[in-house]
């Protein structure tokens, strides 16, 4: 019989799809480490209803991995998710809808709730006409868009996972696309009541003002120095690990796939 291997799920970017060639070098880095690698279709960009973590999306997804399931060794305590920006933002919904897949999930600059996301003054306001299409109007308060949009967010879905399955959110201290304040929040989720972030806290993550908050040594953060990318603040709870480090909306090859290494296989 065929020995059974991890199998490595990269998600696309919001305005990516399957061909996105950034993702080339987590394919590179699954066959080095002899895993199989995915790289699935999902509705393609996120710039319309059908798209954006949609339950049309989701199950394409989930589609994917029983085709591989079906097709290919894989060691089912061994399914891997991550993603990137929309990628991240997607990867949370799945691990928050079916917890019981995954045995490690990363995100790299993950949206956690779009409407909060539109209402940020980004640098790039191109994403702005793209998330009113996808929740058929502006995601204003109190509107049925929003209603929409958050039901397609991690926020929705997130705390389903705690405790459930293995996290590392990755984001760059000084992200100008999705603000570091998704970071906290996907964490809180995931995370013990006592160490959430205080208003405090969360301030002083804002000034870049870390001297005063608290945050661990993690084991991950020579796999960021190697990457160029020095962590500035880490904090663990529960299943969920936090990294911040110095840099901007950026996704980091080699140590995802250090950190999901090491993730004990699901039992």
């Amino acid at each position: 019989s065929k020995k059974k291997k991890p199998l490595l799920v990269v998600l696309h970017s919001w305005g990516g799809n399957y061909l996105q060639s950034t993702d080339i070098p987590f394919a590179e880095l699954a066959v080095k480490n002899d895993w199989l690698f995915l790289h699935p279709d999902f509705r393609g960009p996120n710039v319309g209803p059908e798209a954006a973590a949609s339950e049309l999306a989701v199950a394409d997804v989930l589609d994917a991995v029983e085709y591989m399931r079906r097709r290919a060794a894989v060691d089912d305590d061994r399914i891997y998710l991550t993603g990137y920006s929309g990628g991240g933002m997607m990867a949370l919904v799945l691990a928050g809808k079916h917890p019981e897949r995954w045995a490690g999930v990363v995100t790299w600059g993950g949206i956690f709730d779009i409407p909060d996301w539109f209402r940020h003054d980004r640098k790039d306001a191109h994403y702005d006409p793209q998330i009113v299409a996808v929740c058929k109007g502006p995601p204003r308060p109190n509107t049925r868009a929003e209603a929409e949009c958050r039901a397609r967010s991690p926020s929705a879905w997130l705390e389903a996972a705690a405790g459930k399955v293995p996290v590392l959110v990755a984001h760059g201290l000084n992200d100008d696309i999705v603000p570091v304040t998704h970071a906290l929040s996907i964490f809180e989720a995931l995370a013990a009541p006592e160490h959430r972030f205080d208003a405090s806290e969360r301030s002083r993550v804002l000034e870049r003002d870390l001297a005063q908050v608290r945050g661990e040594k993690l084991a991950e953060r020579e796999a960021f120095e190697r990457a160029g990318a020095g962590l500035v603040l880490g904090r663990r709870s529960r299943l969920v690990t936090l990294a911040l480090f110095r840099g901007g909306h950026d996704m980091l090859y080699n140590p995802t796939i250090a950190w999901l290494a090491d993730r004990q296989p699901r039992r």
